[in-house]
């Protein structure tokens, strides 16, 4: 196993995102629940969403308080944003122990994203530990997503899908990978739709279909996926089983590139120089209806 895969931990993308700590892994799933009502000032009293009134306001010490007493009486929502507080270090010092030790407390109690949180940072964890160590972080990890997997949580479900695609704690398997990626997919999930045009395009874990991958690549492209979009533009740009379009392939290279996507980017430059200013004007106008969209 690629001890430096597990290390990146970042299960947020098709291929591999390095990531320093575990904010980057909580940050793109971390929802606060909506503040229902403005509440009364902070007292003995106060409310969840008196918390999140404070939290929003920048006043982390006053949120935490609040939390900390809800989570005593077994609020899962206030154990749940502790733990992201200690993780991302806001009003606090970073505590990866705490934050993981909250999310366990939450996720016992049944709150998804708890769980699915927690398994992320036992796959931190197994990144920087000794071999035996990161046995029992993979396996605690897993237990995690399989039960958020369960309640239908798609990034449980996907990231379920990379586990076993690398065989982390559990068999190589890419057919169950794909099983998993399906699941998640099916919920609109880009990531999982992306991984899914890979494995149709190479025939890994499914038989190969270019067409159903063409489909997943756009699927995961409409939604901003710039990877996708990067695929899409690759396929149009040499006709690889769609009609040829430098216009098209031009309007998906330049939607990633505008996301930083490096070979998106590339692609862009290099179609730009075959193209006649008829065809760059084309081609700018659908890159604008897409970026107009509702």
């Amino acid at each position: 196993m690629n001890q430096g895969y597990a290390k990146a931990a970042v299960w947020n993308a098709g291929h591999i995102i390095v990531a320093s700590s575990i904010s980057m892994l909580t940050g793109l799933i971390l929802v606060l629940i909506p503040m229902l009502m403005i509440g009364p000032a902070w007292s003995q009293s106060a409310s969840f969403e008196d918390g999140y009134a404070a939290y929003q306001r920048g006043e982390f010490f006053e949120a935490r308080s609040i939390w900390e007493d809800l989570a005593q009486a077994g609020d899962a929502r206030a154990m749940f944003n502790l733990g992201t507080m200690y993780s991302e270090g806001r009003g606090i010092e970073p505590d990866a122990f705490a934050a993981q030790e909250y999310w366990r407390l939450a996720a016992e109690t049944g709150h998804v994203r708890a769980m699915h949180n927690l398994a992320l940072s036992h796959i931190a964890s197994a990144g920087t530990a000794n071999e035996d160590t990161a046995t029992e972080d993979y396996r605690a990890a897993v237990i995690w997503l399989e039960r958020a997997s369960e309640s239908g949580f798609a990034n449980s479900q996907y990231t379920l899908g990379k586990m076993y695609q690398y065989g982390l704690s559990v068999p190589h398997d890419e057919q169950q990978a794909v099983s998993y990626y399906t699941l998640a997919a099916d919920q609109g999930f880009a990531r999982a739709q992306y991984n899914l045009g890979k494995a149709f395009r190479d025939g890994r874990g499914v038989e190969r279909d270019l067409d159903r991958s063409l489909a997943y690549f756009h699927l995961a492209a409409e939604q901003g996926h710039a990877a996708a979009q990067n695929r899409l533009a690759t396929r149009y740009a040499r006709g690889d089983g769609v009609e040829q379009s430098d216009v098209t392939a031009l309007v998906w290279a330049s939607l990633a590139a505008d996301q930083g996507d490096v070979r998106g980017a590339e692609n862009r430059n290099l179609l730009l120089t075959r193209m006649s200013n008829a065809q760059v004007d084309e081609a700018a106008l659908r890159i604008l209806n897409f970026t107009q969209r509702p």
